[in-house]
């Protein structure tokens, strides 16, 4: 599912990768997820880390959490995939902005934990 997901993210345009997402939400209002259910999903998001560390290229936040979202989808559970920005430290690089995803089901972030919370939320799919 990295695979497809990396070859989705790199070859589509975002506007025909957002459709594959899910609805655009405007609000973070998760809901409450069965506790069989949540700890599939921390399964699902720790197996995608793992699988992303084994993979021949470069597995980065966005295809991560777009193969998360998609493995929860295709077992019903529900899930949000965010889009965030930061802007860098003047020094740190010759870019303004930083993107980073990351996937959260029922209030707990499976893949993308690190550091999400210095980035704005741009965009949430579900």
């Amino acid at each position: 599912m990295l695979g497809v997901a990396r070859l989705a993210v790199l070859l589509l345009p975002f506007r025909w990768l957002a459709v594959f997402l899910g609805k655009q939400k405007t609000g973070d209002d998760e809901k409450d997820v069965a506790v069989s259910s949540l700890s599939l999903a921390r399964n699902i998001g720790k197996a995608v880390c793992t699988a992303a560390n084994y993979t021949p290229w470069k597995s980065v936040c966005l295809p991560k959490a777009v193969a998360g979202q998609w493995m929860l989808k295709r077992r019903g559970i529900v899930s949000t995939l965010y889009l965030g920005v930061a802007k860098l430290e003047p020094m740190t690089s010759d870019k303004q902005l930083n993107a980073h995803a990351w996937l959260s089901c029922g209030g707990v972030i499976l893949i993308g934990a690190i550091h999400y919370e210095k980035y704005t939320i741009v965009a949430m799919f579900s």
